[in-house]
């Protein structure tokens, strides 16, 4: 907006045009409210958090290694066995995704994905894990369906939140259904 229609817009809310950026009364009162609820769930979390530490500290430990991103030692050791790194060997790049997806489920908790409906094609399904659905949400593969824009929209989400190291695949040709979702990630 120009000066003049800033101008105009303060009067048609009834708002005083100086300060220049004016917060009502109201407004203010509101996000104070939203503060201290805020502040009270959280403090609800940290005595449940240092409740869970006290009764299974290995289990709080494993989760405050996944949300912090650091790799644990056993991710290398997992990548190395699988061999690829060698050379030699010939192999589709979904296959040799899916031999280091399958390396990785047992060194990496936190590791989880699937597929915009192609798991079985592209290999992106954990051979160890159950399927994600109702009721069931303890397990690590997930079937997006043929949504490949909502299928990246939904593990840019997961990545953001942190505590999960998401992975989604799909084949080439299904790429442009999820541009806008792979521009955001890279924006990120």
């Amino acid at each position: 907006l120009g000066a003049d229609e800033v101008v105009r817009t303060k009067e048609a809310l009834g708002w005083p045009l100086e300060p220049t950026f004016f917060v009502p009364d109201e407004v203010r009162e509101h996000l104070v409210e939203a503060g201290r609820r805020g502040q009270t769930i959280r403090d609800a979390w940290q005595a449940r958090l240092e409740a869970a530490r006290q009764a299974d500290p290995g289990r709080v430990a494993a989760f405050e290694a996944a949300l912090s991103g650091d790799l644990p030692a056993a991710v290398t050791t997992a990548l190395d066995a699988v061999g690829l790194a060698e050379g030699g060997r010939k192999m589709a790049t979904r296959k040799a995704s899916g031999k280091v997806i399958a390396a990785l489920e047992s060194a990496l908790p936190e590791l989880m994905g699937g597929s915009a409906d192609l798991a079985g094609s592209n290999n992106t399904r954990l051979p160890q894990s159950g399927d994600v659905r109702r009721g069931r949400f303890g397990d690590r593969n997930l079937h997006f369906g043929v949504r490949e824009h909502g299928m990246a929209s939904m593990l840019n989400g997961m990545s953001l939140h942190g505590g999960i190291r998401p992975y989604g695949g799909t084949f080439l040709v299904f790429a442009d259904y999820m541009r806008p979702a792979m521009r955001l990630a890279a924006l990120m």
